[in-house]
């Protein structure tokens, strides 16, 4: 059986739809108030996608706001978020910017609102090996909740939700794959197919944009190319790191920790990197585990390093075994 979104999302309870408007009331005044300061922002999935998808950016469900800025901007991005009521919310001092390919910002009035700055699309370990500046020039000229902004073009917002969408792993709703497909359908009359190939290989993330249409394929059969998957996942040239090697081989949730610690250069970044993931800031414990006493910050601030080690060590092992497999049967 196959699945496709034929039309909006209904908002099922009140208390869903003054969200969902809230969100989009907040999405609307940040992005008038960075065009007012000259800061180039692109809004991410959310009401954008769903006024994308549906022409109605209140049509779909959404956690978070995220929208992608410029890395060179960020101080001027943090400056006007925190201006505008929001806090930081950091494992570390310094930990997202040096580590990470968002900032985290939130505020509790009149509602919980979590907003991600993005300076990249890829996740680790590959943030720094995407080269955004292409990606930039191609976004296109658009509307989001009323407002002209830019848009990331078709075939880079195919990246950005194939990327998300393993990003998240078997945690990912069906309406994303759902979405994912209406998108490719709605834009196949002027998707770059070659473009999307060359910037995922570029960017060493071939083989999990692969993954996530193989999985849109699969689930919604949605009309790709017939030797695109063969061309995303054409091994590259260059020497595999081990942190690529994470990511392609290793199907525990911590995969993705494991590979950025690998990718980052210099035991003391190593360290730093090391503490920050497995001893954050109280603050970060409380908004991401949703706690409220300091008892359950000190309970979830042991359980937390225990349960990242145990999968760093099942992903080392995944790594090792499947390595001696490939060695046992290429000595056969």
């Amino acid at each position: 059986m196959t699945m496709t979104a034929t039309a909006p999302l209904s908002v099922e309870s009140p208390a869903r739809a003054a969200r969902a408007l809230m969100l989009a009331h907040e999405l609307t005044t940040i992005l008038r108030r960075f065009h007012a300061r000259g800061i180039q922002v692109v809004p991410l999935r959310g009401p954008a996608l769903s006024e994308q998808l549906y022409g109605d950016p209140l049509a779909r469900p959404c956690g978070d706001l995220d929208v992608l800025v410029r890395k060179p901007e960020l101080a001027q991005v943090k400056t006007e978020l925190l201006e505008f009521g929001y806090r930081l919310c950091d494992r570390r001092p310094g930990f997202a910017q040096a580590f990470s390919y968002t900032f985290e910002f939130f505020k509790t009035h009149p509602i919980p609102v979590i907003v991600e700055p993005h300076w990249s699309l890829a996740y680790p370990p590959f943030v720094e090996r995407l080269d955004m500046e292409p990606i930039w020039r191609r976004c296109v000229p658009g509307r989001a909740c009323g407002v002209e902004t830019l848009l990331l073009s078709p075939g880079d917002q195919i990246l950005n939700l194939c990327l998300h969408l393993v990003h998240h792993h078997d945690s990912a709703p069906a309406l994303w794959v759902s979405e994912l497909d209406r998108f490719i359908r709605k834009y196949q009359a002027t998707l770059d197919w070659p473009q999307l190939v060359s910037t995922a290989q570029q960017g060493g993330v071939g083989g999990l944009v692969a993954a996530a249409l193989q999985r849109t394929r699969t689930v919604c059969d949605t009309p790709l190319p017939n030797e695109l998957i063969g061309q995303l996942t054409i091994p590259r040239r260059i020497r595999p790191s081990l942190a690529s090697a994470v990511i392609d081989s290793v199907s525990v949730p911590g995969k993705e920790s494991l590979a950025a610690w690998f990718a980052v250069r210099g035991w003391r970044a190593k360290w730093r990197y090391a503490v920050g993931l497995l001893f954050p800031s109280p603050e970060f414990m409380r908004l991401h585990y949703g706690l409220s006493t300091r008892w359950q910050v000190a309970y979830w601030s042991l359980k937390r390093p225990l349960q990242l080690c145990r999968e760093a060590f099942q992903g080392l092992f995944q790594l090792l075994s499947g390595s001696l497999r490939r060695r046992s049967s290429s000595a056969a």
